[in-house]
């Protein structure tokens, strides 16, 4: 089987997959596609792995600084 949709367009079924399962993401990703997001116990790592800033929709604490979260901006990746 083939498909030539849009680069978005896997991302957006296997996000509609795995609701329709039942499976609750961690977080929703609002720009940049090549975010990871990774629960480990109580901690959730969000990493950028992209060349734009992205954005991602999350409530929780900041485990460096103790400040309260509500969305982040994750800058893009730097170049080794």
């Amino acid at each position: 089987m083939a498909d030539r949709s849009r680069p978005a367009a896997p991302r957006k079924l296997a996000e509609r997959l795995a609701l329709d399962a039942g499976i609750d993401l961690p977080a929703p990703v609002t720009s940049g596609v090549r975010v990871e997001v990774v629960r480990r116990g109580g901690a959730l790592f969000v990493i950028n792995h992209g060349q734009d800033d992205a954005k991602v929709l999350i409530d929780g604490t900041d485990a460096l600084t103790g400040a309260p979260t509500s969305g982040m901006r994750l800058p893009r990746r730097e170049s080794p």
